[in-house]
């Protein structure tokens, strides 16, 4: 083949590599972890007076069951105590108010992981869940928590997509969804983690499966 000929065939090759990934670009093609730490807000008080129940609410991955949960607390005063642990979903995307499992806990520290041995309950593949935390004393007594924004609905590990994960608050005697990224963790009683437990854009504060 002619120099020539070639060249011009070897520009419009690179010519249209060029554009086509030009085209991938600003059609907002994405490879890779899409889970975004943004925005970091503190709950309202855990108590009767401003957040009686909070929900974090999301699909069980697999059959199995769990004995572990755990989320963040961002503030601790006094000496709060919780009735937490798992309640189904009302199908509307919102706890039935019937506990499958639960316990009483009160060893909180601020800016730590609370860590929550439950009895075992049994979860069912691709259904919705709730972890429901209850207040349970002194209003003067109280936690916080975090969740982040904005919401994308994706599992950090795996970038799985759970349009149910969500932050729901009981307010004005009804249960209130709030869009927000719940922040928490489950575990099955065969070691598997489950949730999302980016706390901070820094690695060290990402959990290791």
């Amino acid at each position: 083949m002619d120099d020539k000929i070639f060249n011009i065939y070897f520009l419009i090759f690179v010519f249209s590599f060029i554009l086509f990934n030009l085209s991938n670009l600003f059609a907002g093609e994405y490879v890779g972890n899409q889970s975004i730490a943004g925005i970091k807000p503190v709950s309202p008080p855990i108590n009767s007076l401003n957040l009686k129940y909070l929900s974090f609410s999301f699909t069980a991955p697999k059959d199995g069951v769990i004995d572990l949960i755990m989320y963040p607390v961002a503030n601790v005063i006094g000496s709060p105590n919780y009735k937490i642990g798992i309640m189904g979903d009302d199908g509307n995307g919102k706890p039935n108010n019937i506990w499958l499992s639960y316990t009483f806990y009160n060893s909180f520290s601020p800016n730590s992981w609370a860590t929550i041995n439950i009895s075992s309950t049994t979860l069912v593949k691709d259904k919705v869940y709730h972890i429901v935390i209850d207040y349970n004393g002194m209003d003067s007594n109280y936690i916080t928590t975090v969740y982040t924004l904005p919401r994308v609905n994706l599992i950090p590990e795996n970038q799985i997509e759970d349009n149910n994960l969500n932050y729901i608050e009981w307010s004005s005697n009804s249960w209130n969804v709030k869009n927000y990224m719940p922040i928490f963790l489950i575990k099955y009683s065969d070691g598997f983690y489950h949730g999302n437990s980016i706390v901070r854009i820094q690695v060290e504060n990402i959990r290791k499966w």
